[in-house]
């Protein structure tokens, strides 16, 4: 049963993940700013790589290396999300840099991530049904938590504090509420990376799931403002 909620919430957060990626896509064909359609990148490739997650936990222990190469693939997915995180924080905060460096530089090291990780021995554990929860090698987790903490966690701050400034009510609601979901990404790389114990993952996936659809109806009304 654990490991079919388990299941269930790789499922849930790819579709909250792609629900907030289509409400940034829709907000970009109308308003074509660069915020809404890097967000929408990022959530897609978060859903991306949740759905692979998802799809890995079907595959029986008899096929390991296929199982394992579908959860690097989705590790990748999500690294590659997370830069477009990255592209925005350069965006944001130093327009003079061109914010296709920044995509660059996280990329490549989310790529090294995903090499760690076919290097690296995979941690698992076995349920007595023979099915099994994969983990990521302590370095590579390490490396990701970093890959995300870098990320996430200045793109929120620099949000929530462009909030702040912000007159119009309507508009200081959507921003924090956008800056609140960077920061979101944080609780994203503790479920991937440090956090070994499968009960914590499944309550942070429900709240991660649940926290994603209310957000989004704050963060993709509209034009995003952009105040640098």
């Amino acid at each position: 049963m654990l490991f079919t909620l388990s299941r269930l919430s790789y499922l849930g957060l790819s579709l909250s993940f792609g629900w907030l990626s289509w409400r940034f896509w829709n907000n970009y064909r109308k308003e074509k700013d660069t915020i809404s359609e890097n967000f929408s990148n990022f959530q897609f490739f978060l859903a991306i790589g949740t759905f692979l997650f998802f799809l890995e936990t079907f595959v029986p222990i008899s096929d390991f290396v296929f199982k394992e190469w579908l959860w690097i693939a989705g590790l990748f997915f999500v690294n590659t999300g997370f830069s477009f995180a990255g592209y925005l924080v350069f965006y944001l905060r130093f327009p003079k840099i061109p914010p296709a460096f920044g995509f660059r530089v996280f990329f490549i090291w989310g790529t090294a991530i995903m090499f760690s990780t076919v290097v690296l021995p995979i941690r698992f554990f076995v349920f007595p049904d023979g099915q099994i929860e994969l983990f990521l090698p302590p370095l590579t987790a390490i490396m990701t938590f970093g890959l995300i903490l870098v990320t996430s966690l200045p793109l929120g701050i620099i949000i929530i504090k462009q909030a702040l400034t912000l007159k119009s009510q309507k508009e200081r609601i959507k921003s924090l509420s956008l800056g609140v979901t960077c920061l979101a990404g944080v609780t994203a790389a503790l479920f991937f990376t440090l956090i070994s114990t499968l009960e914590l993952r499944l309550i942070l996936s429900i709240i991660m799931v649940l926290g994603v659809i209310f957000l989004s109806r704050f963060v993709t009304q509209g034009k995003i403002p952009e105040v640098k």
